[in-house]
């Protein structure tokens, strides 16, 4: 399944580092800078209820304290529950890899719904 979409992070630990290092102007001016607006396109393979989704994405916001590089990539890891009665929404559970070529900037885990 082709995927593709908008992404949007902020980060808590840069916007208290921005601000205890007085790297922001002001208040605005760290919330601006603690998050990051990115354009997404990925594949998602299926097999039965687990999908592994591919996924690369460029930085749509240019000003992030965060920002490393133009794009970054994503794997992701899914399980799709059982349908429940007659949805046709299909519940799952993620993990997430997000890095910057050879550096990995976090893992995190999700629930969400596809419809």
């Amino acid at each position: 399944r082709l995927h593709v979409g908008l992404e949007y992070e902020f980060n808590r630990a840069a916007y208290v580092f921005g601000n205890h290092t007085y790297t922001f102007t002001d208040e605005k001016d760290a919330r601006r800078r603690s998050a990051r607006y990115m354009i997404y396109g990925g594949y998602e393979f299926l097999f039965g209820p687990l999908g592994i989704q591919l996924q690369l994405g460029w930085y749509a916001s240019r000003s992030s304290l965060l920002r490393r590089a133009d794009t970054y990539a994503k794997l992701i890891t899914r399980y799709y529950f059982p349908p429940i009665r007659k949805l046709q929404t299909r519940f799952y559970a993620n993990v997430q890899l997000k890095t910057h070529v050879f550096n990995a900037e976090f893992v995190a885990f999700g629930v969400g719904a596809a419809f």
